[in-house]
């Protein structure tokens, strides 16, 4: 059988990758074309033929007006994996008889602090002249009547502050004879108790509360023994960050912090250990160094961490139909994080950074159902398909076409939910290990520790860098550059955080592309035009001149790239979203499914290379950029040490003298420089790939499959 023209096919757990290319009768080979597309189904079952198809007809569209049509499928052979998180919070702060309130109301007014007692607006005639009073204004009391009464009341008895329980602080404020400070939007004020001694505090614009986060401070308001403040230390720590606060003295009354049972994990492996989860990210991690290598991860029962363990290895018994007893998780990774947790028993629902554990595992299982799909592949398409090579063997093979490299070689693939390492010597023996926890954890981290509503902000805070609109025609990046602009930004943007995203251009086959940056979905859609014939080889002109030398020759069209990642911009995918879209004039609002608005997409300046998508919570740039890097490092720069000493001779990684760094994480505009810096501490040589000069970190199994098989042409057959 005369086969010249192969097409490599990546099934990742994310996406689907093709490429495809020809060799001539002395093995010379010639690439064409490759494209991607998010994967169908789950990583290894008969619904990723699909993706397969829409991979392989956007491919053969790129080969140029005379189509190249493949004459063989080569698929990679691997195990499905699963991965899936949970957090765990281990820390729960508890308001006893209405202590405390602590919350950012948008508009306080006033500045300082004041003591007093607490007395209702409607019984200021039971005040008794000379004491010091707070005054409550349930919503039934207008702005208007209550800075009448206020006034009235002013002559006969001292009024030192107020909470209001509608947002009208300002409107009262600006009302008022003798100005005080003033908290509102309380919503449940009816249940602070009366004629109980209280401090309030407004801090100064742009600054937050410094007397009641401090326990001393909290001492001096409110007159307490040493005992006594002992006691307010968790109310202190619950309003640090706070513009506005109340602490009310009761004769039982505190805050308490404890600790949630959070159950635990038990880890089978050479050694069985086990470990609570609030004992912490570091102790977790600690158990499972000491299992070795991990046959199977258990958790308690009715915790968190225990159905997110059996939720993924249910997920992998029905989508791989092996028996319960086949599916086993073969690692975890734990990270410490803070989560904004609402406060038991608040009254202006507060919330408080309480301690958490995020917690990632990864499922496989013993059967590799490649076979299944390639041969549902043939019967459907009337090609050749077959498993051809092991994933991370083909990756590394395509990692070599990145100029600078050799063997020996090591390859990080970071993907949504693992992440993959291979290393190769020179003699051609290969060490490969599979860690939980990658893009999909980071996520979380990042939408629990800023409070976001939508998944998919964080997803795009992840990609993309911001930007503080500090003008109409200027922005502060948060590298600190400034950048203006000709024309002016949306009015709407001033002031605001922006996320930069590569602005969406429509390729030849119709998809949206974003450069490097796979912010941009990938739309599924009819880009293939023209019936394809998969039994027709087109070749001849098509084909560019490859030397013997092993140089390989790729058509100019084979560098545009699909990007696709799993956010999506202006076309929502997996995730339900609701995106509010600025044109010119009018505001057009676009509601999906489901899902709560975030971001808001604003059509920015001709002369802006970037969609300017605008942060809706109220989030400072330095906190977003903090908490995204954090996240980074908490899980990619940890699981990449962890990988790599797995696989190096010795686990000694100075041993190991060169990474590159391949899949969709590789491409991210601060992952790789992140690991960079940090293996550069052992001597290691370490940098995104560029598979066959044009593709970047993409498209390097694909590529490693096209490569191997005209050495293994005649077992393929």
């Amino acid at each position: 059988m005369d086969i010249s023209t192969v097409a490599g096919i990546d099934i990742g757990n994310s996406t689907t990758e093709v490429c495809i290319g020809t060799f001539d009768e002395k093995g010379r080979l010639t690439f064409h074309a490759s494209a991607r597309t998010l994967t169908t189904g789950t990583k290894g079952t008969p619904e990723n033929v699909r993706g397969i198809r829409t991979a392989l007809e956007m491919a053969v569209g790129k080969t140029g007006t005379h189509r190249i049509y493949p004459d063989v499928l080569l698929l990679n052979e691997a195990a499905p994996v699963i991965g899936d998180t949970a957090m765990e919070t281990i820390t729960e702060t508890i308001i006893m008889e209405s202590s405390m309130i602590g919350h950012n109301p948008s508009t306080p007014a006033g500045v300082g602090q004041a003591v007093g007692e607490i007395i209702r607006i409607d019984h200021l005639s039971r005040a008794i002249p000379g004491k010091s009073y707070i005054v409550t204004v349930p919503k039934e009391v207008s702005y208007e009547t209550a800075a009448s009464q206020l006034n009235a009341a002013w002559d006969q008895i001292r009024i030192t502050g107020a909470i209001l329980q509608r947002d009208e602080a300002v409107l009262v404020y600006n009302r008022l004879r003798h100005k005080i400070p003033i908290l509102d939007e309380v919503a449940k004020l009816e249940q602070i108790p009366e004629f109980r001694k209280a401090a309030i505090e407004v801090a100064p614009a742009g600054q937050t509360i410094r007397m009641l986060s401090n326990p001393y401070g909290i001492a001096t308001l409110l007159d307490l023994n040493a005992d006594e403040t002992r006691q307010v230390m968790p109310i202190a720590k619950s309003l640090i960050g706070k513009r506005s606060a109340v602490v009310i003295r009761t004769p039982g009354g505190n805050v308490q912090e404890q600790t949630i049972p959070a159950g635990e994990i038990y880890i089978s492996g050479e050694r069985r250990t086990s470990v609570q989860i609030d004992a912490g990210a570091e102790k977790i991690m600690e158990a499972v160094r000491e299992a070795g290598v991990i046959a199977d991860v258990d958790g308690q029962e009715n915790s968190n961490v225990g159905n997110m363990l059996r939720r993924i290895k249910s997920g992998m018994h029905r989508v791989s139909g092996q028996q319960p007893e086949n599916v086993r998780i073969t690692d975890i990774l734990a990270v410490d994080t803070l989560a904004p947790v609402r406060i038991s028993g608040a009254l202006a629902d507060e919330t408080c950074m309480e301690k958490a554990v995020g917690v990632a595992a990864m499922v496989k299982t013993s059967h590799l159902p490649m076979q299944e799909i390639a041969d549902q592949l043939s019967e459907e398409m009337g090609i050749l398909a077959r498993v051809a090579g092991v994933e991370a063997v083909m990756a590394s093979m395509g990692a070599l076409t990145t100029p600078g490299t050799k063997l020996p070689l090591a390859i990080l693939d970071m993907g949504g939910g693992s992440t993959d390492a291979a290393l190769v010597t020179e003699d051609g023996s290969v060490a490969v290990t599979h860690q939980a926890g990658a893009g999909e954890l980071v996520t979380m981290l990042i939408q629990t520790e800023l409070g976001l509503h939508s998944r998919m902000t964080a997803e795009r805070i992840k990609r993309s860098p911001l930007a503080k609109v500090e003008s109409l025609f200027h922005i502060r990046l948060e590298s600190g550059e400034i950048r203006f602009f000709e024309e002016p930004l949306d009015p709407r943007l001033f002031g605001c955080v922006v996320l930069l995203e590569p602005k969406k251009s429509m390729d030849r086959d119709g998809a949206y592309a974003a450069g490097t940056n796979s912010a941009g979905a990938y739309t599924a859609g009819t880009n293939f035009t023209g019936a394809y014939s998969p039994g027709m080889s087109s070749m001849g002109s098509h084909t560019t001149e490859a030397n013997s030398a092993g140089e390989y020759a790729t058509r100019a069209d084979s560098a545009g790239e699909y990007a696709t990642g799993t956010n999506s911009v202006g076309v929502n995918t997996a995730r339900a979203n609701s995106v509010r879209t600025y044109n010119a004039g009018a505001n057009t609002t676009k509601t999906n499914t489901a899902g709560s608005n975030s971001v808001g997409a604003v059509r920015p300046p001709q002369d802006s290379p970037w969609e300017m998508v605008r942060i809706e919570e109220d989030l400072t740039l330095e906190r977003i950029v903090d908490v995204r890097r954090e996240a980074k490092r908490k899980v990619f720069v940890t699981n990449a040490l962890r990988a790599l000493e797995s696989i190096a001779p010795d686990h000694d990684l100075r041993k190991v003298p060169n990474v590159v760094l391949v899949g969709g994480s590789a491409e991210d505009f601060e992952i790789p420089e992140l690991l960079m810096e940090e293996l550069s501490k052992y001597r290691i040589l370490c940098g995104r790939g560029n598979i066959r000069k044009t593709e970047g970190p993409r498209n390097a199994v694909a590529t490693g499959l096209v490569m191997s098989w005209w050495g293994n042409r005649h077992g393929n057959e």
